[in-house]
């Protein structure tokens, strides 16, 4: 009869329901999944046995992992067991029961003395931890780490820990760039949640309110330069322990908005060497357990998992990182050649967006196979759309794409010109009334393009004389727009630029509604100055004879200091942070930016974010007192002080609000 137990397992006879194991658990396994497989009586479910039957081999297949991944697998099988609903029918109960109890007793054998059941939060503590909050941002800062301290009685567990860093988070934007509270409460914060994860489990929701944090966590700890006491590589590290012994199958949604989409924030945060290994271990961490979420195969998350690789290929400095890097791409082309689905628009951005922090050049051969495998999948998936890319999509590709518009050479020269030309064969129809351009947000798109393709129209004439034939046709008495908006900010200053850069005429109707957006692009402009370009400012007001001028752009291109100096010319200072350094952002820099700039008669002098006030007066006070009429040319400058770009243009000019309009037809910059 089905239901018994007549093998020798150190027992004699059957033993009771339900199976009480004292020999091994997989051999008990065993004889389970045999009795499973004898005749069926009367009333009972053969797709419920057999159910049970694939879950127990299943179990089987798991017992040649390591113990902390046996483990993790036992508890999901468990998991899977208990919630096959109940029978009517008594033996196959019964059978649930006995399976119950064999994965029970397994788990106990198998059982990796390292965690603890994951404490639910202290209620009365998360309260007060949200009333807190509500205070300014400094006290509630000073508050964090007065009961973080080790001499105080309060016991965290590490639902609060989380409720503390994405309460600061989420209440108080741009926290991280306070300085030293900042710090001291990120260093905080980050001690106790090392000691924290060593002993408890996180659930989805508490894992990926974590994650969350980590770009904020990570800017404060590192803003004030590259020595940090390894609290960068202890914090990601962390995370990482967090994500692979996490036993609670993550939840799609939370998987994929909340810890996947903080990896692209990492791009632009200072890293020791050793963050940087850590990052990228975590990433793939990440995106190794995406595999088994799931619909992990879905299109729209393997395109998710793509859009987090720029926070992985910023840091690709070496062997160790480039082998996290090439193994993750191996992973989402799998994924992404084996989905049946056809590719979008949205899909396209996604995964091209995974390639903005590549440098393309410096990568190893594995890695360039790869990647050209990318270029090929994507490029074959175009093909197959349904339509035609629409403005953002094409517009973001050639922007995601741009530091390897100049590659010349194998693997990836050939998968990029057939993913180009794709790209151009399917570009907007200007015939078709549902891919016309209907938004400000349309025209900024295709000018991002544009500007990536400035440095080297000669090699893309089509695609260039193509976008411009595209923004000429357009209505623009019919296009829509916003303002006071972010999109509606960028869209201006990208518009601006890129007609200054090709020195295009503005179509009258558009020229209009960007005359409208200019106060609220000049008013963001403002707003989002930061704490390094007031110190900047305040060493160059000591400088006898600069004179700052107030503009937030020149031509379309944002600028964070203008001086005039006393021979009439003028010297733009940048102050740049962490993204400067971005390969896209190095490309549109010294390629576009600056050179138009210098053409138009400027000079400009590029400083870290980490200068001091001091530094950024020792930078900028022999240029001013070389441009000093009275003194010549006698004062030598400092060898290793930029060239002086603005003395070579004796027409500078007071810089323009908007780009002066001249031809009607493109030409390389």
């Amino acid at each position: 009869m089905a239901g018994t137990n007549n093998t020798n397992n150190n027992k004699k006879g059957p033993p009771a329901d339900p199976i009480k194991v004292d020999g091994s658990p997989l051999a008990d396994l065993k004889v389970l999944k045999a009795d499973l497989s004898l005749p069926i009586p009367t009333g009972a479910d053969p797709d419920y046995r057999s159910s049970l039957t694939l879950k127990l081999i299943a179990i089987e297949n798991y017992a040649a992992s390591t113990p902390a991944d046996l483990e993790t697998y036992l508890k999901k099988a468990l998991g899977a067991i208990n919630n096959l609903p109940r029978q009517s029918n008594p033996e196959d109960q019964r059978f649930k029961n006995r399976a119950i109890a064999v994965v029970q007793s397994a788990l106990k054998v198998n059982k990796v003395p390292r965690k603890f059941t994951a404490q639910a939060p202290d209620k009365a503590f998360n309260e007060e931890i949200l009333k807190r909050s509500d205070a300014p941002v400094v006290s509630f800062m000073s508050w964090i780490r007065q009961e973080l301290a080790p001499e105080s009685i309060r016991r965290w567990n590490s639902a609060n820990v989380v409720t503390a860093a994405y309460t600061l988070c989420s209440k108080h934007p741009g926290w991280e760039r306070r300085g030293a509270p900042a710090f001291a409460t990120a260093k905080a914060l980050t001690e106790k949640l090392t000691s924290q994860g060593e002993f408890e489990s996180f659930g989805t929701v508490s894992m990926s309110n974590l994650c969350s944090t980590l770009p904020h966590l990570i800017q404060a700890i590192t803003l004030s330069g590259s020595s940090n006491d390894g609290l960068d590589a202890q914090l990601v590290g962390a995370l990482t322990r967090i994500v692979r012994t996490c036993h609670e199958e993550p939840n799609i949604e939370y998987f994929h908005k909340m810890l996947f989409a903080p990896l692209g924030d990492c791009q632009s945060v200072y890293l020791t060497s050793e963050g940087q290994k850590t990052l990228c271990e975590y990433a793939s961490e990440l995106i190794r357990l995406t595999s088994t979420v799931k619909y992990s195969g879905a299109l729209e998350i393997v395109g998710d998992s793509f859009r987090a690789l720029k926070g992985i290929v910023s840091w690709t400095n070496g062997p160790e990182e480039e082998r996290h890097l090439v193994e993750t791409l191996k992973g989402l082309n799998n994924r992404l050649s084996s989905c049946a689905e056809k590719f979008n628009n949205q899909t396209v951005v996604a995964i091209t967006s995974g390639f903005q922090g590549v440098d393309f050049q410096k990568l190893g051969p594995e890695a360039q196979t790869e990647i050209a495998r990318s270029f090929e999948i994507v490029a074959q998936g175009i093909s197959r759309m349904e339509g035609n890319l629409n403005a953002k999509a094409l517009g973001m590709l050639l922007y995601s794409l741009s530091t390897a518009l100049d590659i010349s050479s194998e693997p990836m020269r050939a998968p990029l010109i057939s993913l180009l030309s794709e790209a151009y064969q399917r570009r907007p129809g200007i015939q078709s009334p549902e891919e016309r351009l209907t938004t400000l947000s349309d025209v900024g798109f295709l000018c991002t393009g544009l500007l990536a393709l400035g440095p080297c129209t000669s090699k893309y004439p089509g695609m260039v004389k193509a976008l411009w034939e595209i923004i000429r046709k357009t209505d623009y008495r019919k296009l829509g727009f916003t303002t006071d908006t972010d999109e509606g900010v960028a869209s201006w200053a990208t518009i601006n630029k890129t007609f200054a850069l090709y020195s295009q005429q503005f179509p009258t109707h558009l020229s209009d509604k960007l005359v409208r957006l200019a106060p609220s692009a000049h008013f963001s402009a403002s707003r989002s100055k930061s704490a390094a370009e007031a110190r900047a400012l305040e060493a160059i007001e000591t400088i006898p004879g600069a004179s700052i001028i107030s503009k937030s752009f020149i031509d379309g291109w944002e600028i964070d200091l203008l001086i005039k100096l006393p021979n009439a010319e003028f010297l733009i200072v940048e102050v740049d942070g962490k993204h400067h350094e971005e390969p896209i952002k190095r490309r549109t820099d010294r390629k576009i930016r600056d050179a138009y700039l210098r053409n138009s008669g400027y000079g400009i002098v590029r400083i870290s974010s980490l200068a001091t006030t001091d530094e950024f007066r020792q930078r900028i006070e022999p240029i001013v007192r070389s441009a000093t009429p009275q003194l010549g040319s006698a004062l030598t400058i400092d060898s290793q002080l930029p060239p002086q770009p603005a003395a070579q243009h004796a027409t500078a000019h007071e810089p323009a609000e908007t780009p002066l309009p001249q031809s009607d037809q493109p030409r390389a910059p």
